[in-house]
């Protein structure tokens, strides 16, 4: 360690064991591989791009949100005309549908929501998602933009 040696390489003690300058270093230099990078990663889909429907594609695009069919699902998050959500969890089921949880806002609405989505690939297009409310309902269908 530079800073806990001399210049000819003897390694000097400070005498402090871990409450000195080297030793607070060494701990941190444990410690810190081993904190979970959960706690501050939001976490994403592994899809590449947005996805929308023809409304949804318009937004990516422009970001003039002027349709309320607007669709739109992105790695990180999915909106529509009146909510958007940031997803903060992924977790895949066992026929490969995507379980999320997002952090919503709602138009009209002052403060924050959690909502959950299930995002399944479309039985009509396989390059496209259906994306569900957490009760069933179809939140909406998109594709890739292009």
């Amino acid at each position: 360690m530079r800073g806990c040696a001399a210049q000819d390489g003897t390694v000097r003690h400070a005498g402090g064991g871990p409450k000195s300058w080297c030793g607070r270093l060494l701990v941190a230099a444990l410690i810190v591989p081993l904190a979970p990078a959960s706690l501050s990663i939001a976490q994403s889909l592994e899809i590449s791009g947005p996805y929308g429907n023809v409304a949804g594609c318009e937004f990516a695009k422009s970001g003039s949100r002027n349709n309320e069919d607007m669709v739109l699902l992105k790695p990180d998050g999915v909106e529509n005309y009146a909510t958007g959500c940031e997803f903060v969890e992924v977790l895949t089921a066992k026929d490969g549908s995507k379980v999320v949880t997002g952090i919503c806002g709602f138009e009209g609405e002052g403060g924050l929501g959690t909502q959950s989505f299930v995002v399944s690939r479309s039985q009509a297009d396989a390059t496209g998602f259906v994306i569900y409310n957490s009760d069933g309902s179809v939140f909406g269908e998109v594709k890739p933009c292009r």
